[in-house]
């Protein structure tokens, strides 16, 4: 039985780590990758965009499970001596938290779509509902975030938050850089 991130994100991310399948993980990046691009198209009409934020999407997946396939090999392998993880167990767990962006992704396309052809009415009641669901959503991601961590490093408390501050910061740093490399060649 499989876990709910939203609701119960240890268990889930307990289930991806211990039952990686890194198949699954990259259909949700990809369904979140297509409903990010369809949210891009709605707004700018532009196919470029699309592509730019779908690509984007997928590197921002795989450099997040670099990043923390490598920190679990500095706290976990070097404390225990342990031959660690393998790749596909931080890209599925990883996978998981993309639940929490493909439904953004979804809300995202939601309003993109709706945007054009709503009335003001409309989205004075609309409006406020996108937004509380959207801070719910990084809610969760913040949450959950925390929660993958516990399961991949075994960490907590301030450890385990130095780790989540670090690792965010690293990850902006390089997907900024990754990104800038990839619009040189949408330019």
């Amino acid at each position: 039985m499989t876990g709910n991130v939203f609701m119960n994100p240890t268990k889930t991310f307990e289930e991806a780590f211990h039952n990686p399948s890194i198949g699954s993980a990259l259909i949700v990046v990809l369904l979140a990758g297509i409903f990010l691009s369809l949210a891009a198209y709605f707004t700018t009409a532009s196919l470029i965009v699309s592509v730019y934020l779908f690509i984007i999407n997928l590197a921002q997946w795989l450099i997040l499970s670099a990043i923390v396939w490598f920190f679990e090999f500095i706290h976990v392998r070097k404390r225990k001596r342990l031959p660690g993880t393998e790749f596909s167990q931080s890209a599925s767990v990883v996978g998981k938290l993309w639940v929490i962006n493909l439904a953004g992704s979804v809300l995202l396309a939601i309003i993109a779509f709706i945007l054009p052809f709503a009335s003001t009415a409309l989205m004075f009641v609309l409006g406020p509902l996108f937004v509380l669901l959207s801070l719910l959503l990084i809610i969760c991601w913040i949450v959950a975030s925390f929660k993958m961590l516990k399961v991949v490093f075994g960490k907590e408390k301030w450890v385990l938050l130095i780790n989540w501050i670090i690792i965010n910061v690293l990850n902006v740093m390089i997907i900024n850089l990754v990104a800038s490399l990839i619009s040189l060649i949408f330019r």
